[in-house]
C-alpha cells in the first residue's frame, strides 16, 4: 500500500504529530528526489559533505563533471579513497567543511576501536551528538 498520500496529509497537522509524518514523507521520498537531482548535475560540480564510505559520492560521480567529497575522519577517508579509486572526477578532502577556517575536534562512537567499519558512520564534529566521545578510539 502506498502510504505517501497519508503521510503528506497527516504532515499538515500541527505539532509533534505533523512533524513525525513530515519526516516519514521526506524519508520515503528522499531517494527519488536525490535521483531527480542527479539529472540536473550533468557536467557540474557536486559537493558531498560527510562523504563517509562514498555511496553518494559514487552516485554523483556518474553524472557530475566533478565531485568534491569532504570527510573529516582519517580512517573513513582511507576507505573512501579505496572505494572511489577508479573515479577520475572525484576529489577527496580529508577535512570538515565549515563557514570559517580553524580546527575542529573529531568525535567517534565509543566502540569505534573495536569495529571501525560499523561505527565510523557515527563519527562527527558535532559535540552535542549523544552517541560519541572525544577521540572515541
Amino acid at each position: 500500500m502506498n502510504r505517501l498520500p497519508v503521510y503528506r496529509l497527516l504532515g499538515r497537522l500541527p505539532g509533534k504529530v505533523g512533524a513525525r509524518y513530515r519526516r516519514k514523507f521526506l524519508r520515503k521520498t528522499a531517494p527519488a528526489r536525490f535521483e531527480a537531482a542527479l539529472h540536473r548535475t550533468r557536467g557540474k560540480t557536486c559537493i558531498d559533505l560527510g562523504a563517509h564510505l562514498g555511496v553518494y559520492t559514487r552516485k554523483m560521480a556518474r553524472t557530475a563533471g566533478r565531485v568534491v567529497a569532504f570527510e573529516p575522519d582519517p580512517w573513513t577517508v582511507a576507505a573512501l579513497v579505496r572505494n572511489t579509486a577508479n573515479l577520475d572526477n572525484v576529489v577527496i578532502e580529508n577535512r570538515a567543511a565549515g563557514t570559517a577556517n580553524g580546527c575542529v575536534t573529531l568525535f567517534r562512537h565509543p566502540g569505534f576501536a573495536d569495529d571501525p567499519a560499523r561505527y565510523s558512520v557515527s563519527s562527527t564534529v558535532v559535540p552535542a551528538k549523544t552517541n560519541v566521545v572525544r577521540g572515541g578510539g
